[in-house]
């Protein structure tokens, strides 16, 4: 469990990585400079470093006409994915953190990529329509911003799927098991299979 104190500079860091400003180098110099950063929640929601960087802010795209519109996402995506997991490998235990109002960093990081993913589902799939007679290129695109995302997801949901008490967790909003996200972001076999083994009741409890 985290320790819950404010300070300056843990405050600073989790706007930081909330923000989706920060850089690989600044998430790993501020860690490195006070590791104890890495382990404090914050008094106002019950948040780790962690969490911010579930809820980091990624660009919406669709708006620019943008020749490299798929590659800019797969980017985003993927530093998305480095930055966790930075902040994973230095808290594991971050991973099982509930904040206060109820929601675990996967249930935080799966309405941000649920969100996200509105914002370019639209043009990409527009996009891969018109693939049809060229390289593809679109429709390549799409299953790895999916696998990605999955990636992203799988970082933060495999620590906790062994445990009983997590897996039961719906989160704030509506109802969203572990297992529940597990499914809706096509991941590994063993990690789907470890949160069915774990908590089986969730096959049975409707997502919403």
């Amino acid at each position: 469990s985290g320790v819950s104190m404010d300070s300056q500079n843990h405050c600073m860091l989790l706007d930081l990585l909330s923000s989706g400003s920060s850089t690989l180098g600044d998430i790993e110099r501020t860690l490195k400079t006070d590791p104890l950063l890495r382990q404090l929640k914050r008094h106002t929601d019950g948040r780790l470093a962690l969490h911010s960087i579930c809820t980091s802010w990624l660009p919406d795209r669709k708006a620019k006409k943008d020749e490299i519109f798929t590659q800019k996402l797969l980017n985003d995506i993927d530093l998305l994915q480095r930055k966790i997991g930075i902040v994973v490998n230095q808290f594991f235990p971050a991973c099982e953190l509930v904040d206060r109002n109820g929601d675990l960093p996967v249930h935080l990081l799966a309405r941000n990529l649920m969100k996200w993913e509105t914002t370019w589902y639209e043009r990409i799939y527009e996009q891969a329509a018109g693939d049809s007679g060229s390289s593809g290129e679109a429709t390549q695109a799409i299953t790895q911003l999916y696998h990605s995302m999955s990636k992203c997801i799988d970082i933060v949901l495999k620590p906790i799927v062994t445990q009983a008490h997590l897996c039961s967790e719906p989160g704030s909003i509506g109802e969203l098991l572990p297992l529940h996200i597990a499914s809706i972001f096509t991941l590994p076999i063993s990690t789907l299979s470890e949160a069915l083994e774990t908590y089986p009741t969730a096959t049975s409890e409707p997502c919403s």
